[in-house]
């Protein structure tokens, strides 16, 4: 082949950084004053200039973890500096992210400076934060509220403040835990900073009145900061006087007279809310056949079930011998049912165990009001609901004529009564006990 030749497409490749057309050993040209040495050399040139090519490229993209070039490519020795500058500079940040600010660099000119001047601001601003932590925890260790702040990862209590310095380390890790439990659960359903709640320690057996608050602790961590305010003497008054004049004597649950003034709040207010009207299936005939003592039972069972389910801030109302009201501030039609249906599951829990004369049974209707909507009065939500739960245990009763499993023969056995304003119609036995499956589909 011809040397020149050989020689041009080399130069050629060389300049546009490419694989050459044709390759051929430096054996192949004739050696002519020297000519196989120097293409030897001009191939070697053209292998680093393309490890010089792709090496750049990659640092060029941000790759930081390429391979290094061959030791004896002396094209990259200066990517290779940088590449190695770039990799501990990366270091340094990485310690800065995590709370290290003692961190310098003196081989990038400039760029040495402004980083140098930002790891010092830095390092200050975190001893300013920490001196302010100082501060306020020596001021709140002067302060009648109970403080906690929590790391909201780990949920390890960071700082503690009790009133109550008599208690032993254990009894204060037991109200801290309470605490926490509680609080993470509230912070973890919410996308509120701040939460204002009601907290009852058993270990205290004190009512406080809390406000907490999710905050930036340090540079790279969350907490709860929680300040605890004693309100059992003013949580006594109150209950006193819910005792006295809107608490139902019977069931121990709210009268109409507070949901009256609890639905009359909701709609001043325009807050949204949902209204569940119950009633107790079968109770008449359960006084008629098994006792008022028996239909008292029921009653009780039917209360302490929906007690054991609703939340801390719903309303349980009695406002008729059968007939229950359950307020559901800020709560959907949607998250009203998933209520009902944990109200019902609870029931038939109860129901599979046959230890009663009857089976906790009842029907229900929702009215939501959502916020802003028009003004109606309390009695209108209530007919609303009451409305809907007629239809219901229509279809209840519809159901339970449907189904014909045969009646358990140690239950009493019953005639399902119809409404007064129902048509008559022919009436099928039934026991008190009733079935999972009658319950009608939402």
């Amino acid at each position: 082949m011809d040397t020149i030749q050989y020689l041009k497409n080399m130069l050629e490749s060389i300049i546009l950084v490419r694989e050459p057309t044709f390759d051929i050993k430096p054996d192949d040209i004739v050696d002519e004053m020297g000519w196989r040495e120097v293409t030897s050399l001009f191939k070697t040139l053209h292998l680093q200039l393309l490890e010089l090519s792709e090496y750049s490229s990659s640092l060029g993209n941000g790759n930081l973890d390429v391979d290094y070039p061959p030791k004896k490519n002396y094209l990259t020795s200066g990517l290779k500096l940088l590449h190695s500058n770039l990799q501990h500079l990366t270091w340094k940040v990485g310690e800065i992210s995590r709370g290290n600010y003692n961190q310098k660099v003196s081989f990038m000119g400039d760029f040495s400076t402004y980083f140098n001047n930002m790891t010092e601001k830095l390092k200050r601003r975190e001893e300013q934060v920490a001196e302010s932590r100082k501060l306020l925890e020596a001021i709140l260790s002067y302060s009648d509220l109970n403080i906690y702040v929590i790391d909201a990862q780990t949920g390890a209590v960071i700082f503690a403040k009790t009133k109550n310095q008599s208690f032993s380390d254990e009894k204060r890790k037991a109200i801290q835990n309470d605490v926490i439990n509680v609080l993470v659960d509230k912070f973890k359903n919410s996308a509120e900073k701040e939460i204002d709640w009601n907290f009852f320690s058993k270990h205290e057996n004190t009512w406080y009145k809390t406000k907490s608050m999710k905050i930036d602790w340090t540079d790279t961590s969350e907490a709860y900061f929680n300040m605890l305010l004693d309100i059992s003497e003013e949580r006594e008054v109150q209950e006193e006087l819910k005792k006295a004049t809107l608490i139902d004597v019977k069931t121990g649950v709210y009268n109409t007279a507070y949901a009256m003034n609890a639905l009359k709040s909701l709609l001043s207010h325009s807050e949204a809310f949902t209204l569940c009207f119950f009633d107790i299936d079968l109770l008449k005939q359960t006084n008629d056949t098994l006792g008022h003592a028996i239909g008292d039972k029921l009653i009780s069972s039917f209360v302490n079930v929906v007690m054991s389910v609703i939340r801390e801030n719903d309303s349980f109302c009695r406002i008729g011998g059968d007939e229950f009201l359950l307020i559901l501030p800020q709560t959907d039609e949607k998250d009203s049912c998933k209520i009902i249906d944990r109200i019902m599951k609870k029931a038939d829990d109860i129901n599979k165990t046959g230890e009663n004369e009857f089976e906790i049974s009842f029907s229900y209707g929702n009215e939501t009001v959502e916020a802003g909507d028009d003004p109606a009065s309390p009695q209108d939500i209530i007919d609303r609901a009451d409305n809907k739960m007629y239809i219901y245990k229509k279809e209840k009763k519809a159901n339970l004529l449907k189904n014909k499993k045969t009646p358990n023969p140690v239950k009493t056995q019953l005639n399902i009564a119809p409404r007064p304003d129902e048509p008559p119609k022919n009436e099928t036995p039934k026991t008190l006990k009733t079935q999972q499956n009658i319950w009608p589909k939402r």
